[in-house]
């Protein structure tokens, strides 16, 4: 299906996307697993398929599909596989198989854009559970909060054959309207995911807000107040009840930035490896689009009214940069405020689908920022928006004063050209904080106030003109016939 985009940011001419491959291989025999799984590769060309893993003729991603349970049944998972769960039971051993399938699929044939444009939006949960056969195999966003998560460990040879080495078995807990208008309804879900927050993982009982695009797989027992349903799930998402996660942004999308990044897309210069986990690629493309749509969720102004508000806790008026470089893990996902001289503000217009289709995000500004506390090094902010009389641009005489509040991304690494006087001519990697805020506050340089000898020097040229006024006048209404007579009496 859709496609991944590596979106890599340079400092001279900023935006240059990168399409990138997603490997895919689809399965022939829908009663069986892979015995080789394909990773995904960037740019480089889908391997053949072996004689286990051969592709059906037709490329999903040139199909249009109405629905996640149509897709599945092209992927070769259709209703007699469906038919093995046995709903009003709590899970089955026997179930894991067709489990593991549909996991591998999410894995592999699902990305977010699927997910949210295939999934059944705000359907009436009396109905699924009245009608739950007509549901199964569909998506539906769910949201509540979380109360427990197991991480289940694969044996190595289904670890290998899958493309992953674990998954998480999340409690849900969530309300919906009863049959009546003042009641409420409760119920459960038992969540298969790939993936979680990792500070779930090292806690037993959890109490936190949290969702995801569910795969409804089979209803359970009645328990309690409520019914039981088992689903899967690509990633469950934390929404903490700070600012960010009242933005809807998934924060456990932070951890992402810890692990390695992608392969690189084959280029003439190799980038060191210091410095590849800190491009924007693959690894950390979700939590950056997903960071940029929430601060675009916040009202104007109001990221930097919590901000002032923060930091007047703290009896601050600006956050220091010095923990923004050094210390970059501990300070992902913080609100700061800043304020400084743009010396490059350019417009990064996003030609991904996906992103457009998802967020609505078309085009964001990237401004580099020099503070006073920056010590001559830059950091890089990106908004949504600039003031509509603010000149965009870049270059030695560009400098306009601004103020930004944002949250904290990471450390990116991006080439710049080298210092004056260096021998080297070629661009050079430099590291900077990335910021991401919603709008930033420009003050205007302005036009210089008059001296005070400015009026005495006005005053005093016009005296001049107005006694040169007068003397001209004085002489022309002179007698003439005077200056005749004083000749004639001089011969």
């Amino acid at each position: 299906m859709g496609s991944f985009i590596e979106h890599i940011l340079v400092s001279a001419g900023w935006p240059l996307a990168i399409q990138v491959g997603l490997a895919m291989t689809l399965l022939q025999d829908s009663n069986s697993l892979p015995s080789e799984v394909q990773t995904h590769q960037l740019v480089e060309q889908p391997q053949k398929a072996s004689k286990d893993t051969e592709s059906p003729d037709t490329d999903p991603r040139e199909l249009s599909f109405d629905s996640a349970r149509q897709f599945l049944e092209f992927l070769g998972i259709g209703s007699s596989d469906f038919g093995d769960l046995a709903d009003g039971t709590s899970w089955q051993e026997h179930e894991n198989r067709l489990l593991r399938k549909v996991l591998y699929h999410l894995h592999v044939h699902f990305d977010w854009w699927d997910l949210e444009r295939l999934s059944r939006k705000h359907p009436g949960w009396e109905e699924v559970l009245g009608n739950f056969e007509r549901f199964r195999g569909e998506v539906i966003p769910v949201e509540g909060v979380i109360e427990k998560t197991e991480a289940i460990e694969l044996p190595a040879e289904e670890a290998r054959r899958l493309g992953f080495s674990r998954f998480y078995r999340v409690r849900l807990r969530a309300s919906f309207p009863g049959t009546t208008d003042s009641s409420e309804r409760k119920a459960w879900f038992e969540v298969f995911a790939l993936d979680v927050p990792g500070v779930w993982t090292a806690k037993e009982q959890i109490e936190e807000r949290g969702g995801a695009y569910l795969l409804m797989l089979k209803k359970g027992p009645e328990e309690g107040p409520g019914p039981v349903i088992f689903a899967a799930a690509k990633r469950v998402a934390w929404y903490p009840n700070t600012l960010l996660g009242r933005l809807k942004m998934d924060v456990g999308l932070f951890d992402l930035l810890d692990r390695p990044p992608s392969p690189e897309v084959p280029r003439e210069e190799r980038v060191p490896p210091r410095v590849a986990r800190f491009r924007l690629g693959v690894h950390n493309r979700e939590c950056f689009y997903q960071l940029l749509a929430a601060v675009g969720r916040a009202a104007p102004g109001k990221l930097l009214e919590e901000a002032k508000r923060q930091l007047a806790a703290e009896g601050q008026t600006f956050t220091s940069v010095v923990p923004l470089f050094n210390e970059a893990e501990k300070n992902r996902g913080r609100l700061v405020l800043l304020t400084g001289t743009a010396r490059e503000v350019l417009r990064v217009d996003v030609p991904d689908r996906d992103i457009r289709a998802r967020f609505g995000i078309t085009h964001y500004y990237q401004i580099h920022l020099f503070t006073e506390d920056s010590q001559g090094n830059p950091l890089v902010v990106c908004v949504r928006e600039v003031p509509s009389k603010m000149p965009t641009g870049s270059g030695p005489t560009y400098a306009e004063m601004v103020t930004v509040a944002g949250f904290f991304f990471n450390t990116w690494a991006y080439r710049r050209q080298p210092d004056e006087g260096s021998n080297s001519k070629e661009p050079v990697w430099q590291l900077a904080p990335l910021i991401i805020g919603r709008e930033v506050v420009w003050h205007p340089r302005e036009a210089p106030s008059p001296g005070p000898w400015i009026p005495l020097i006005a005053a005093g040229v016009f005296l001049i003109l107005l006694g040169t006024i007068w003397w001209g006048m004085m002489q022309t209404l002179r007698p003439r016939g005077s200056g005749r007579n004083y000749r004639e009496l001089g011969k």
